[in-house]
């Protein structure tokens, strides 16, 4: 009844994109099959292009049972018909540019596990194989090689080289050396670097595509009630800009899917692990 009333008016591909220091946004993911064998009901409604109700069960003291329906802002709120060009769009795309100006630009997905952050930084699944191309990182990666070829930024010759880590039960993993563990240590300038992270040169979208696929096949992952390929681990990957000659850093990216922030009561899995 509550939802039949509300005047819905989401996010359209046709809205603008506003400009942020920093962007909350929050994805809705549709039932999954065994929510539907369940006949579990959909407490979630995305009314508008920034707002997201809670339809949250109670009972009174005589027992009589409501809903009591509670109202979230953000910057942005993605409903499930969604897809992952749209959630890109409005989140890391305006991101790109930052790394050509000379800045570091950060996007992570937070949330429980089977909430859909792989599915939305890495790709669709279909049964264990991950479709990369429709992923955040592959989306970032092409514009990464578009921005390079416009007229602005081509007589800077600049290099583009990815690496890709997974952060596992305190420690560090190079993905694209075999799992090879890692030191983090804090240099002189207090920054902290990664001792021997493997950093490949890439020239084309594919190759990108190619990395992402080594990276992911070889991530920590297990079983968890919500999720039969759950990610187990905190996974970064990186997109570096770099001047040549020099080596020099102009600019970062780093796309981070975390683990399941997993509160016991979502899976029967509390692994002490992640």
């Amino acid at each position: 009844e509550y939802q039949n009333s509300i005047d819905f008016r989401p996010l359209r591909e046709s809205d603008a994109v506003e400009d942020h220091q920093i962007t909350v946004c929050v994805r809705k993911r549709p039932l999954n099959r065994k929510e539907l064998t369940r006949k579990e009901v959909d407490v979630i409604s995305v009314p508008s292009k920034d707002q997201m109700v809670v339809h949250e069960p109670k009972s009174k003291v005589d027992l009589t049972k409501y809903l009591e329906n509670q109202l979230f802002r953000f910057d942005y709120a993605f409903d499930e018909t969604c897809t992952n060009e749209i959630v890109y769009k409005y989140t890391a795309k305006p991101l790109v540019q930052t790394i050509f100006e000379g800045g570091m630009a950060t996007c992570f997905a937070y949330g429980q596990t089977g909430s859909g952050k792989t599915h939305t930084m890495g790709g669709d699944f279909n049964g264990k194989t991950q479709d990369c191309k429709k992923g955040i990182y592959a989306m970032v990666a092409k514009d990464v090689f578009k921005y390079l070829k416009s007229p602005k930024y081509r007589s800077l010759n600049l290099v583009i080289s990815a690496s890709f880590f997974e952060i596992y039960s305190g420690k560090v993993f190079d993905l694209l050396a075999d799992k090879e563990k890692l030191r983090v240590l804090e240099d002189g300038k207090q920054q902290v670097q990664i001792v021997g992270l493997t950093e490949k040169v890439v020239e084309t979208c594919d190759e990108v595509l190619k990395l992402i696929q080594h990276g992911n096949s070889a991530r920590t992952s297990g079983q968890t009630s919500a999720n039969s390929n759950s990610s187990r681990s905190h996974a970064v990957f990186q997109i570096v800009v770099r001047t040549p000659g020099t080596h020099k850093i102009h600019g970062k990216f780093s796309l981070i899917d975390l683990a399941g922030n997993e509160r016991g009561a979502d899976t029967s899995s509390a692994n002490r692990q992640t």
